[in-house]
């Protein structure tokens, strides 16, 4: 078994999966572990009850089954969630796995998070002078860019891609990534004057790497949630403005349902039951959006919107 530390849960696997190796391991029946097992042929799809969604013409697929959640990808890979988000079941063929890790330790384990009533926003997490806030955005906004030009000034890591949270009425506690790294594209890399040739391809024949974060800049225990943000380039907005607005109650939660990472594969009970997080959250948590032209001049000007919100103590 491979042994890691995602979240606030120790995870034991018979797949070697992207991630940073702990030597930390709980016993399997703890709430707080997560199995991943490999069985060849364990898993039927045509044998499932019904389908729930699909996404990209059909190459991703979720189906609801008596005992959890089975999802489906190209014509090979099947990967089955139990119902308490605690085992985790891939049937792949060996020349299939490096793209089932990819789904393990994306969209999987947010199911898993879901079905243990935990959000996973699909941001990037950091802090600044030991304030917490998330940073979301549609693919292509260049999120890992800014995220990164973040931890070249003084910003702290928490996630890269999704962002777990636990609400209350008091407030949203934040679960740190610790074992997984940030995915880069080459030019963000360059951009930095960041190696690329030593690093990790994500998968074969994809400019996209894997990218350790410097142990000091890491927070690794949960931490309280202080805002969030929206990035929102704009074609029409040019030039070195850059203006943040609040967004309202009813914006927020509509934001947070898009941004639920993988809630799309879930029937719409498990929708209903996150409401009650949603509410807490926005109750508790400021949401602003960013709005910017996306151009590299901005980063810094970006960081500045972040630190200067933080400081005025609205987030």
């Amino acid at each position: 078994m491979f042994n890691y530390i995602i979240y606030n849960k120790v995870v034991e696997s018979e797949i070697e999966l992207p991630c940073n190796q702990s030597s930390y391991t709980l016993g399997c029946n703890n709430d707080k572990t997560i199995v991943i097992y490999y069985k060849r042929d364990s898993l039927c799809e045509f044998d499932s009850i019904g389908l729930v969604a699909e996404k990209h013409a059909g190459y991703i697929r979720s189906y609801a089954v008596n005992d959890g959640i089975l999802i489906c990808a190209s014509a090979s890979i099947k990967i089955h969630i139990n119902q308490q988000g605690t085992t985790i079941t891939v049937d792949a063929p060996a020349d299939k796995l490096n793209e089932c890790k990819l789904f393990i330790i994306g969209i999987v384990f947010s199911i898993c998070l879901i079905f243990q009533n935990i959000i996973p926003l699909h941001a990037a997490g950091l802090a600044y002078n030991e304030k917490s806030f998330g940073l979301m955005a549609l693919s292509g906004s260049g999120k890992s860019t800014t995220l990164m030009s973040l931890l070249k000034n003084g910003f702290n890591f928490i996630s890269d891609d999704v962002l777990p949270l636990s609400t209350s009425t008091n407030g949203t506690k934040v679960y740190p990534s610790k074992s997984i790294p940030i995915k880069l594209w080459k030019e963000t890399l360059e951009y930095f004057d960041i190696e690329w040739q030593n690093k990790n391809n994500i998968i074969d024949n994809i400019d996209k790497f894997w990218v350790d974060v410097q142990p000091n800049q890491k927070i690794m225990n949960e931490t309280n949630l202080s805002v969030v943000f929206l990035l929102h380039p704009l074609v029409d907005l040019c030039g070195d403005n850059v203006e943040i607005h609040k967004v309202s109650p009813f914006q927020g939660i509509s934001m947070l349902i898009e941004n639920t990472h993988g809630l799309w594969t879930l029937p719409a009970s498990y929708h209903n039951s996150l409401y009650q997080s949603y509410f807490n959250l926005i109750s508790t948590v400021p949401i602003y959006i960013i709005r910017y032209e996306k151009s590299y001049r901005n980063l810094s000007r970006i960081k500045e919107t972040i630190i200067t919100t933080l400081e005025a103590g609205r987030g």
